[in-house]
């Protein structure tokens, strides 16, 4: 790397050159150089400030090594370095995404109170953290001390309440927020129309209808199958058929909920003939919950639908159902074709048991969105775990080469196919390797 041969030849170094360092390391992903950055300037006699420990603490974060966090936290506090702005927020992101909430509240009490009170991310991140960790009583608690929400505040709270089974407080929460004259995205109303039906307030539920014709929103998916529901549930039959009619895709999801609404109706001929029409179905198990998901997930990841792709998540939670490889890969697939590897990478961490498909669909999502060197960690931690690669986990790596610059690595994975694991080149494998 030049900038560290450049850094290793000044012959003076100070705060700035050592932050200059260990922030381009952390930008380019490379969290543990940038935490051995730590170690050396310590030794050297230079003391970090908080613009280093910014960088440090979300290294710390981003490689899920908590007590390595927790040491650069007792530094901050021996230290006596003001803790506000974007560390603090650093130092919450870890413990939350760690269920630290007890560590986090003593960390906030120990802050000057105008620090904590006017930061509305930081605010929205607890009441996050607090929904994720089952404590939705103390999200709410939060949320209603809030001097200033913003939209994702909103959603954030709205919808931990539906992941939770609380679908009247989820309601009266969107009802709230309509009050308020705030226009709510897609994914509030998705979840707000999923609560109306399950509490069988269909008045609201053809309400949220209309807000979606005023605002011109596109009907289809997840708004579109929930639409179907609702008209079938209160037995409006042929707006749900023409909503059906009028969706670009209709989804193993779509049709099944249109026959649900037939058989609701005890219209049995109907749904004979309507079940003769479905394009695949099968015969021992309708609704095949996860195939159903899965078929979704890929769906929303061809055509980069991230908000869908997040509804589906939040669906799985809410109904309790396990994240196996093949769910639990279709999500990973899912988020990192939408560019988001890093709620990839935090569904995957969470995962205790990790297949093939589930590693290279990690190691792809790393790749498509150039971090090469991500990409190239992970295999090897796989490795040490004793799963074999595939072809297609050697596609994703060769493209990661390639797009990434790491020519003689390329190299050696494309040689290792076949002399560690017996897998002969394909015409796909050349692709990604010779056009970049």
């Amino acid at each position: 790397m030049e900038g560290r041969q450049l850094f290793e030849k000044l012959t003076k170094r100070d705060i700035i050159s050592w932050n200059t360092m260990i922030s381009c390391y952390t930008l380019m992903g490379m969290y543990r150089e940038a935490l051995d950055l730590f170690s050396q300037m310590t030794v050297e006699g230079v003391s970090p400030d908080e613009i280093a420990m910014v960088s440090l603490v979300s290294a710390c974060t981003k490689l899920r090594d908590l007590e390595m966090g927790e040491i650069l936290h007792l530094y901050i506090e021996e230290n006596s370095m003001k803790i506000s702005g974007n560390l603090l927020n650093c130092l919450v992101d870890m413990y939350v995404k760690y269920g630290k909430m007890e560590e986090v509240q003593k960390l906030l009490a120990r802050c000057d109170s105008d620090d904590v009170d006017v930061d509305v991310v930081l605010w929205t991140r607890l009441v996050s953290g607090y929904v994720k960790s089952n404590g939705i009583d103390n999200a709410r608690s939060l949320f209603d001390q809030m001097t200033e929400r913003n939209l994702i505040s909103w959603t954030t709270m709205i919808s931990g309440y539906a992941q939770c089974g609380h679908c009247y407080e989820s309601l009266k929460l969107s009802k709230q927020m309509r009050v308020e004259n705030l226009s709510p995205d897609e994914v509030v109303l998705i979840t707000t129309l999923s609560a109306s039906v399950d509490v069988g307030d269909y008045e609201f539920g053809k309400s949220i209808h209309s807000l979606v014709v005023k605002y011109g929103i596109i009907i289809d998916g997840f708004l579109g199958n929930g639409l179907i529901d609702l008209y079938a549930k209160c037995e409006e039959l042929d707006k749900a058929h023409l909503i059906f009619q009028q969706l670009p895709y209709k989804s193993a999801v779509t049709w099944n909920t249109r026959l649900d609404g037939f058989c609701r109706n005890g219209d049995t001929g109907k749904a004979r003939a309507f079940f003769d029409e479905i394009p695949e179905k099968d015969n021992s198990n309708l609704k095949a919950d996860k195939l159903t998901l899965v078929s979704l997930l890929s769906s929303c990841a061809s055509v980069g639908a991230l908000n869908h792709g997040i509804w589906v998540h939040v669906y799985i939670n809410k109904n309790q159902i396990r994240v196996d490889n093949m769910l639990g890969t279709a999500l990973v697939e899912t988020y990192g074709r939408c560019g988001c590897s890093e709620m990839a990478y935090d569904l995957f961490s969470e995962l205790s048991e990790k297949n093939v498909f589930l590693w290279t669909a990690m190691i792809a999502a790393f790749a498509m969105e150039g971090h090469a060197q991500k990409a190239i960690d992970l295999y090897f931690e796989k490795e040490e775990t004793g799963i074999k690669p595939d072809h297609v986990t050697f596609i994703a790596l060769l493209y990661a080469c390639s797009h990434g610059g790491l020519v003689a690595d390329g190299y050696e994975f494309f040689g290792k196919m076949s002399s560690a694991y017996n897998i002969k080149p394909k015409i796909q494998h050349l692709d990604v390797w010779l056009i970049s």
